[in-house]
């Protein structure tokens, strides 16, 4: 662990009760957009993987504490500006003093007694440990400060300490202000060793540690394999040096997470839960990178594309497959299914075919994999290849994997707007990729009952009763009824939700002219990204893209719903100030006169 509030090179390990150290070549400089590192070891020996988790000291989040023990009671003032809902406390001058930990839940009166990060034992409280009376002082931590007692593990005399304080449930965030990032909590087993956990958000990262018993303190996050229900995770534990392990019984959704271990019947425990984030973006580009080379291996982290920055590691989904063969078709593969490193197999779809979820690994065509956790790889055997790298955020993209119930059942969603185009696919066997578009109105004037497939070029229909979506979606969720394909019992689904977000994304729809029409999509610039589909003809899901080219000059396009080599033409969409153009000269299917299309464009 370092921090800005001890300074660089500052080392402390929270499996070990060692006092802070010098470690020269550590960590060098704390940067605006992160930190620099040299090479020490532990810190960046050559080829060894890592993963690091970064906080912000932050009202409402966090924050970081030093002080000088008195011997004596005392209260301490701190700057998270809530009640804190875990706080961490270590000596950071003297060896062999643990590393206390106060945690709201972790009984009825949390002030009376502590965990102890370093160690797997159990929660222990005054009056059973009678000295514990004078860790916190028996007094619960406000707003503005903390207590602490006269005991030598948070204030012996002349020892400096070090507290870091985590808020619960404070608000403060998001477009409304009011929009919770932090969570402090418990749960208990059931006697099928079962917890649910509603945070009203989707976590990202979570610490979980038994209360009642001796375990290990478990981290696991999205960016290692924190996913849906049905897949495992990359576990690490902040008690030991051990590497990460491979664990299961941790699953995150849309409202919170599940625990679910046979093994753990019974058992209580604390955890802390941080949000996944969903900023509202301002530019195309924090949101879509695109990326085309002539190889057949793409990699986004050293591929020129639009921001880096992000792509690396960061994307939420992504469509990828060879360009050139007739046999490619697009694969999609994203984080919450898991987006695994070679020989593990990323659970991908395909957009031309009905098939169940399939492991992807490398040599695979359109196999897209992590490449050492650090940069995602698109394998299109053969090239050349193109790839596309989603990032789920406010008002643009969101997914979730939901499990059918046979009955209507109402699936909770973080888009924050409601979505205008959804696509829903059955993971778990065959089913066809349903698609509903709020600009299409025929033949039924309730947009959410018309419906088309992604895998293949039907006209859209009207479902005709209330077995598919069966009302208006809303800012936070889709309720379905009770059809086998997207809500068949016991069966798994993934759901793909996008809306418009002003300057970044349009979900629109026009009517074919015969000729030349320019679409407007409120961009300042073009876009860089075009969907396209006739819903009122037969006739396939068109993309472009403006890496591969949306100029007179070069103008290919690929099919979602087909395996056939991308074709080239000189202008059929092109990229024009505030949205694109169609030329139906050049390609008749994207611009049929009195033809209704729907159209998914990002800028």
């Amino acid at each position: 662990m370092f921090d800005t509030t001890r300074g660089t090179l500052n080392e402390m390990n929270s499996n070990t009760t060692d006092a802070q150290a010098s470690l020269a070549n550590s960590l060098t400089s704390f940067n605006s957009n992160g930190f620099s590192l040299g090479s020490a070891a532990g810190i960046n020996v050559s080829a060894a993987t890592y993963c690091s988790w970064t906080f912000t000291q932050q009202p409402k989040f966090f924050d970081i504490v030093t002080y000088t023990g008195t011997g004596s009671a005392r209260t301490i003032a701190h700057n998270l500006g809530s009640v804190p809902g875990m706080i961490i406390v270590k000596s950071t001058s003297v060896g062999g003093i643990g590393w206390s930990v106060y945690h709201r839940a972790a009984s009825a009166t949390p002030q009376n007694g502590r965990l102890q990060l370093q160690t797997t034992e159990k929660y222990n409280q005054y009056p059973d440990v009678s000295v514990f009376a004078d860790l916190w002082d028996l007094t619960q931590p406000t707003s503005t400060n903390f207590t602490v007692g006269s005991y030598d593990d948070v204030n012996s005399s002349g020892v400096t300490y070090v507290a870091y304080l985590f808020a619960h449930d404070a608000g403060g965030f998001g477009t409304s202000g009011t929009d919770n990032v932090i969570s402090c909590g418990s749960f208990t087993c059931n006697g099928s060793g079962f917890a649910s956990v509603n945070l009203g958000y989707e976590p990202q990262w979570l610490l979980v540690k038994r209360t009642d018993g001796s375990n290990n303190w478990w981290i696991a996050d999205n960016m290692r394999g924190l996913t849906a229900p049905t897949n495992s995770y990359q576990m690490l534990q902040a008690n030991t040096s051990n590497a990460e392990a491979t664990a299961t019984n941790l699953n995150i959704n849309a409202t919170g997470f599940t625990s679910n271990n046979a093994g753990l019947a019974g058992m209580s425990f604390i955890y802390m839960a941080i949000r996944r984030p969903m900023k509202v973006p301002t530019t195309g580009t924090s949101v879509l990178d695109i990326a085309s080379t002539s190889a057949a291996t793409l990699n986004f982290l050293t591929e020129g594309f639009d921001n880096n920055s992000n792509s690396s590691t960061c994307a939420d989904m992504i469509w990828g497959r060879a360009r050139t063969a007739n046999t490619s078709y697009f694969s999609v593969v994203d984080r919450l299914r898991k987006i695994s490193s070679p020989g593990l197999g990323s659970p991908r779809l395909m957009t031309t075919n009905t098939d169940a979820e399939i492991s992807s690994s490398a040599g695979v065509n359109a196999g897209i994999y992590a490449q050492a956790n650090t940069a995602i790889i698109v394998s299109g055997d053969p090239g050349p290849t193109l790839g596309y790298a989603f990032h789920r955020a406010a008002g643009f993209f969101d997914e979730v994997c939901y499990t059918g119930t046979g009955t209507t059942q109402t699936v909770t969603h973080n888009l924050g707007v409601a979505p205008e185009l959804v696509i829903v696919k059955q993971r778990n066997d065959t089913g066809s990729w349903y698609v509903w578009a709020k600009p299409v109105i025929s033949p039924n004037s309730d947009w959410w009952r018309n419906y088309g497939y992604l895998n293949n070029t039907s006209v859209f229909a009207d479902w005709g009763d209330n077995t598919g979506i069966n009302s208006a979606p809303t800012s936070t969720t889709i309720t379905y009824g009770g059809w086998t394909d997207v809500n068949g019992s016991g069966n798994t689904f993934v759901n793909y939700l996008f809306a418009t977000c002003p300057g970044v994304s349009k979900v629109g729809s026009y009517t074919g002219n015969g000729t030349t029409q320019a679409i407007s999509c409120g961009f300042t610039g073009g876009a860089r990204f075009v969907l396209i589909k006739p819903t009122s003809a037969d006739n396939g899901w068109y993309v472009y893209d403006t890496a591969r080219g949306m100029t007179t000059i070069t103008n290919p396009y690929l099919r979602l719903n087909s395996t056939a080599a991308e074709s080239a033409t000189l202008g059929s969409v092109t990229t024009t100030t505030g949205g694109f153009t169609v030329n139906a000269t050049i390609l008749a299917a994207i611009n049929t006169n009195a033809v209704s299309y729907i159209f998914l464009a990002i800028a």
